[in-house]
């Protein structure tokens, strides 16, 4: 098991917003740890803030795949139960779907949102209200000052219909500024990772 020595995000966002180079980044990241796990035929089903660690020197670790799934492998799960935290859970698993890379995606563009503006865009007080609010509302703009281009992507992310959303990670993290060449990263998977702090 790796040892990761940094900050869980949720510390990071709890400190407030997020400049929009940052979020990039880090995002960016996130996309291509995702893309590594979608491309071994793994679902993450739980992307958010607490799993996702960032090193002292600013890189990006996704951990946490206690309820990842294998996207061939039958499910450990009954149909129609929901798997996930309510306010990362995509339209599709909120309806009891199968969690598809496209999830993993949506939940990424809570994340950002939740960067950007320090606070969740669903949020009810309730796991099944905040859940059907993923299934029913909009979320709340983004302010304008965040930057055009960064807001049209958290949007595609967010597109409650799965093929409205990026067609892969790897297509997020070239949107987010990320050099996707695949002989030029590492995965960033930490699969059983722990963190001490910075």
């Amino acid at each position: 098991m790796e040892l990761v020595r940094g900050e869980p995000l949720n510390e990071i966002i709890a400190k407030g917003p997020m400049a929009p180079d940052q979020v990039r980044s880090i995002a960016g990241q996130a996309a291509l740890a995702l893309q590594a796990a979608h491309d071994a035929d793994v679902v993450h089903r739980d992307v958010k803030p607490a799993n996702i660690m960032v090193t002292p020197d600013g890189r990006v670790k996704l951990t946490d795949f206690g309820i990842a799934r294998a996207t061939g492998g039958a499910s450990h799960t009954m149909t129609g139960e929901v798997i996930g935290t309510p306010h990362y859970l995509s339209p599709e698993q909120a309806l009891g779907r199968g969690a598809t890379g496209s999830s993993d995606l949506y939940a990424l563009g809570i994340v950002m949102y939740e960067m950007l503006t320090g606070t969740r865009p669903f949020d009810a007080g309730s796991p099944v209200a905040t859940a059907l609010q993923q299934v029913n509302d909009e979320p709340p703009p983004l302010p304008e000052s965040v930057p055009a281009d960064l807001r049209a992507i958290v949007a595609s992310c967010l597109a409650k219909r799965p093929e409205d959303r990026p067609v892969s990670c790897a297509a997020l993290a070239a949107e987010l500024g990320m050099n996707v060449d695949p002989g030029t990263f590492v995965p960033a998977v930490a699969a059983g990772a722990s963190a001490l702090g910075p």
